[in-house]
């Protein structure tokens, strides 16, 4: 697997950084926000304190460039064998570099025990699709939300 990428660094998120992964947070998701309506649930509504708590209580990271702020990546750890990747954003000005792709196989390793991922992402975020697609993932279901909201499902079970 791919482990290491010029200039690129992955490490645990600190809350000094909350800050700037809400505004990168916001950027990514604000256009989905404006196309769906799902004010209640989206990642650009999310509150400064909320955010700061989850860097303190679940497996939240922070992806460099270049020492740089530029995304983050929020795991979380369904039971000794099963994780979800509950989000992943990058910087939308570094976004089409490869870096999600990047990051996402990254996270795998980082995490050997794991047998199965799973994620959900808007039903038309098509590059996402591809992304994930590419990587292993497969759509395995759909479910409404809020608004206009229907996300894809996708799971992948690793082999080692």
């Amino acid at each position: 697997m791919e482990s290491e990428r010029e200039g690129i660094e992955i490490r645990r998120a600190v809350r000094g950084d909350a800050p700037g992964l809400l505004a990168i947070q916001r950027a990514c998701f604000l256009p989905d926000l404006e196309k769906y309506g799902d004010e209640a649930t989206n990642p650009a509504s999310e509150s400064l304190e909320r955010l700061e708590r989850k860097i303190g209580t679940c497996l939240y990271f922070a992806v460099l460039e270049d020492g740089e702020l530029i995304g983050g990546i929020d795991v979380r750890r369904r039971d000794e064998r099963r994780y979800r990747l509950n989000r992943v954003f990058i910087d939308p000005a570094r976004q089409d570099r490869g870096i999600g792709r990047f990051c996402v196989r990254r996270i795998e390793e980082l995490f050997p025990e794991a047998e199965e991922w799973d994620l959900d992402t808007p039903h038309l975020s098509f590059r996402n699709h591809h992304l994930y697609e590419t990587l292993g993932y497969v759509k395995v279901g759909e479910s409404r939300r809020e608004g206009s909201l229907v996300l894809f499902e996708y799971r992948k079970a690793m082999t080692r």
